[in-house]
């Protein structure tokens, strides 16, 4: 029983069921709640469609599978909650992808999966939106205390104000119920993106923009002018914000570039501002001390970074650590675990479907035009994640990982539908 067989086992809307479940869950669970979640979630559809994997999602994933075997073979000699934490960080990334791909391989699915996913953001700038209700003065306190009292909206609350933008681009009609007026939803995920004080998220909302607009389609005159606006744009905030303001988000944008800045910093006040930097620091440092199989193959699921002192986590959680497991740089995760190689098996996997996307979105029209630029954006913006909250490889962002699953796939379904005269598919791979 293959993908296509199997999915008459199951309604659209169990799908969409299961789509909101992992989606929402997520944000309302912890990571060491929602991983194993979500890799059952995908087990159970394995077992539905009698262990049977498509050939093609193996040629996509391959990359992510040789980052795990290498990680999986070097846990030895590390604490067992630490390398369980780390398999499933590494299995978590496969079983979404293989989620998005059995429910592209469901030609009912679209654009049910887009509307799914517009009324889950909706839902979150909803929740996030009701601290500043019941507590108005967030208005006008300091962005670290919004932060810290409200949160974010997150990336989903992004991607659906883009999708809002785009939808009659993308031709899937209302995303939302005709109830739902859809400029009143689009102010409610706007204020929700705006109070979030993200970087990130501002970031990815611009991936995405160009993304759809067509400029990350290929390198040309208009995509070097949009880049060196947007370089401009930072270099004026770097040079207006006033010495010694803190507290904005104009401070924010302008410490961005410091604030992962790997460097050795000794002053606690400096650690303390640019953390992100120090962790890497850190990292890296742990990786160069390693021997020439450790640089290569990395020290394996369970191995810890060394702080160098036992750093206060949290007031409320009241955790101190001297070793951490997990740090906001992906990348160096990534290479203290796997090494090299799988720093490598990451990359590869990025640039494969960049290549993949970028071919298939310049001579199409329509969905068939528009997928492979959703695809795009979704790929560049788990780049940008993967920098400075883990990414994927430590589970963030979920429904971006699950949309690049189901891209492809249809993005495959529609290519065998316009040229198979043959009657063979030609995926990832073959491209």
């Amino acid at each position: 029983m293959h993908f296509e067989e199997s999915r008459r086992a199951v309604t659209p809307i169990g799908r969409l069921w299961l789509l909101g479940v992992v989606i929402l869950a997520q944000n309302f669970l912890s990571r060491d709640l929602f991983s194993p979640l979500v890799v059952l979630a995908g087990f159970t559809i394995l077992i539905s469609t009698y262990g049977k994997i498509k050939r093609s999602y193996l040629k996509l994933v391959w990359p992510l599978l040789g980052v795990f075997v290498i990680g999986f073979v070097g846990a030895f000699n590390h604490e067992p909650h630490d390398i369980l934490r780390d398999v499933a960080f590494a299995l978590v990334p496969l079983a979404l992808i293989f989620i998005g791909y059995w429910f592209g391989s469901d030609e009912r699915m679209w654009p049910l999966i887009l509307r799914v996913m517009a009324g889950c953001g909706l839902v979150l700038a909803v929740v996030h939106l009701s601290a500043f209700v019941f507590n108005p003065e967030l208005l006008s306190a300091d962005v670290y205390d919004v932060r810290q009292a409200a949160g974010g909206g997150g990336v989903l609350v992004t991607f659906t104000l883009v999708l809002m933008l785009f939808q009659y681009r993308l031709g899937v009609g209302r995303l939302l119920p005709k109830s739902l007026p859809r400029l009143g939803i689009i102010a409610v995920l706007l204020a929700s993106f705006i109070l979030s004080y993200s970087r990130t998220d501002i970031i990815i909302a611009i991936i995405f923009l160009l993304s759809l607009w067509g400029f990350l389609s290929r390198v040309n005159l208009r995509l070097v002018l949009v880049v060196a606006v947007l370089a401009a744009g930072f270099l004026a905030i770097v040079a207006t914000v006033p010495e010694g303001e803190t507290g904005t988000l104009r401070s924010k944008v302008a410490q961005s570039a410091t604030e992962v800045a790997v460097s050795n910093y000794e002053d606690m006040a400096d650690i303390n501002e640019n953390w992100r930097g120090y962790e890497t620091f850190r990292a890296l440092a742990s990786f160069s001390s390693g021997s020439v199989t450790q640089k290569i193959f990395g020290q394996g699921f369970g191995a810890l970074v060394d702080l160098g002192f036992v750093m206060d986590f949290g007031k409320a959680a009241d955790v101190q650590l001297r070793y951490i497991p997990i740090l906001h740089n992906g990348y160096a995760y990534i290479l203290i675990k796997t090494g090299l190689l799988g720093l490598v098996c990451y990359v590869y996997f990025y640039i494969r479907l960049i290549r993949y996307a970028v071919r298939r979105s310049s001579p199409l029209v329509g969905e068939q035009k528009f997928l492979p630029r959703l695809l795009l954006g979704c790929v560049w913006s788990l780049i940008l994640v993967m920098y400075v909250v883990g990414g994927m490889a430590e589970t963030a962002e979920p429904a971006l990982v699950l949309l690049l699953g189901y891209l492809v796939r249809r993005i495959e379904l529609l290519k065998v539908t316009r040229l198979s005269e043959n009657g063979q598919e030609k995926g990832l791979v073959a491209s």
